[in-house]
């Protein structure tokens, strides 16, 4: 499935580099999936499967230094269901937990992200980053509610 993923993404995510100049920079492969990074002079897209997981994540981030930012780094970069959230009306892309993947449902899912892009990141996709303030309130404050029920337990 890795191998389809890797296929699927060059053919589904195409648009990053024809409109917005990106440029598939990494592929790797782990034990517990597979990650393509697309780098353009501004943005990194990251696209991981996890098939352990079930899941796929895309994350987007400001380069800094020429360099993309670590995961942690919570002002350079963000998960695309963070902006989806903030910009769509329309419910995040699912992802059943526990729900095997098929090569038809991991299409679905990416072809559900790659239109996300187009619609909601394009800003972002030519380097302006300014919904990230947003973006960033948003992850505290779903860290401060996670925080608030642990106490509660």
């Amino acid at each position: 499935m890795n191998k389809r993923f890797e296929k699927l993404c060059y053919d589904v995510f195409q648009f990053l580099i024809d409109e917005f100049g990106f440029k598939v920079v990494v592929t790797e492969w782990d034990p517990f999936g597979t990650e393509i990074e697309y780098r353009n002079q501004t943005t990194s897209i990251n696209i991981r499967f996890e098939p352990r997981e079930y899941r796929v994540f895309v994350f987007f981030s400001q380069l800094v230094n020429n360099r993309s930012p670590e995961y942690a780094d919570a002002m350079n970069g963000f998960y695309l269901d963070d902006l989806i959230e903030l910009r769509s009306p329309s419910p995040r892309v699912e992802q059943k937990f526990h729900e095997a993947f098929t090569p038809r449902k991991l299409e679905r899912i990416l072809w559900q992200y790659a239109t996300a892009l187009r619609q909601h990141a394009t800003d972002i996709l030519k380097g302006d980053f300014r919904v990230f303030t947003t973006l960033a309130q948003i992850v505290a404050k779903r860290a401060e509610e996670l925080q608030q029920k642990k106490r509660k337990h």
